[in-house]
């Protein structure tokens, strides 16, 4: 398998300043390290920060001191993020179309994250500083929250989201690789919500409080660092898959998205899964968007005292207690994977969830 080959319908990517850093057939430490887990960690950076401080952000810093209870700006908050639901469900499907389509010496996933690691970092920041341009005009300042909401999670994230999933299997065909790399992608998404949760309130409570240049100067330096560790995940990741076809002509006989999608909806199993991620993801947001006023509100005056002014402490200790447990926990699926299978081990997980959910209950 040479990675010398090339795509004749693109040639922008066999300059060799493009062509990624990992030489070896198998997948190595630092393939896995680096491209699997620290550049997906810097890359997501942003995401977890915002599932945690976004809508905080919005009520006590952006609009500070507006009301929002049956005022429009409350109206507005309630359906930024749902009607942007439409939006982000369109661009995860074009990019996951645009991938399928793509072929180049770089790969089909590996082109639209090299691309996404600008449009992160960019968004990123737009959307802690264009709004700023509207002064004390709320109406103005709204449309270009929206609009720079939906630039990051409508394009910028679909699009680095949906390359980065399709990582794992164009890498390599050999199992037991894979699931390292699993492992690796989903320690990073562990990492990047501890850093939401337990350091990033520490660092709001004590230096960006209610600036709002404050906070548009740590998302310049957030977006930089998405850049930066998005162009290094490009550069330590390989598709071998893809690779070993990038010499033969395409295939004309090409299912339909509509009889794709007709083989989804027809299976149950697919509903099954749709509707567990469905209810696990709307817990989850749950959870994230109503902590930080929790711990505000509830936590600092009542556990520690009326008054108490924790600057993020309450969250963070309240960040590590879920954390590291799970931290801990994925340390060893993989291995226990290998040995006693995947399906087994989720049956297992979902036994234990449940029976520690009553038990609480």
């Amino acid at each position: 398998m040479d990675n010398g080959n090339t795509a004749k319908s693109n040639g922008f990517f066999n300059n060799p300043l493009l062509k990624t850093r990992v030489r070896s057939a198998n997948v190595k430490a630092p393939e896995a390290l680096i491209g699997y887990f620290i550049g997906p960690l810097g890359a997501l950076l942003a995401s977890g920060i915002f599932t945690a401080y976004l809508n905080n952000y919005w009520t006590d810093v952006l609009f500070a001191g507006q009301p929002i209870d049956g005022t429009g700006l409350g109206t507005f908050l309630f359906l930024l993020p749902l009607l942007s639901t439409i939006l982000i469900v369109a661009g995860n499907l074009i990019v996951g179309q645009l991938i399928e389509k793509t072929r180049t010496a770089a790969g089909k996933a590996r082109p639209w994250i090299l691309l996404a690691s600008v449009i992160l970092g960019v968004s990123c920041i737009l959307m802690f500083t264009v709004p700023l341009i509207a002064g004390e005009n709320n109406v103005m300042k709204m449309v270009l929250t929206a609009v720079s909401y939906n630039l990051y999670y409508s394009v910028a994230y679909p699009m680095y989201n949906t390359a980065n999933s399709t990582l794992i299997p164009l890498s390599t065909r050999n199992g037991q690789q894979r699931g390292l790399l699993a492992s690796f992608t989903n320690l990073s998404h562990l990492a990047v919500m501890g850093a939401g949760s337990m350091v990033f309130p520490i660092l709001a409570g004590f230096l960006l409080k209610t600036s709002t240049g404050a906070w548009a100067v740590a998302f310049i330096i957030v977006g930089i660092v998405s850049f930066l560790f998005t162009v290094l995940q490009y550069y330590f990741t390989r598709e071998r898959v893809t690779e070993e076809t990038l010499g033969t002509p395409l295939s004309d006989k090409k299912l339909p998205l509509s009889k794709q999608v007709k083989a989804c909806v027809s299976d149950k199993f697919w509903w099954l899964i749709l509707g567990f991620y469905l209810v696990f993801q709307f817990a989850g947001a749950i959870k994230n968007l109503s902590m930080v006023y929790f711990c505000k509100f509830v936590v600092d005056n009542g556990f520690w005292g009326q008054g108490f002014s924790g600057y993020g402490l309450t969250q963070t200790l309240l960040g590590i207690a879920g954390a590291v447990p799970m931290a801990v926990a994925m340390a060893f699926i993989w291995p226990l994977s290998r040995k006693i299978s995947k399906q087994l081990v989720v049956i297992g997980g979902c036994v234990i969830g449940r029976s520690e959910e009553r038990r609480v209950g």
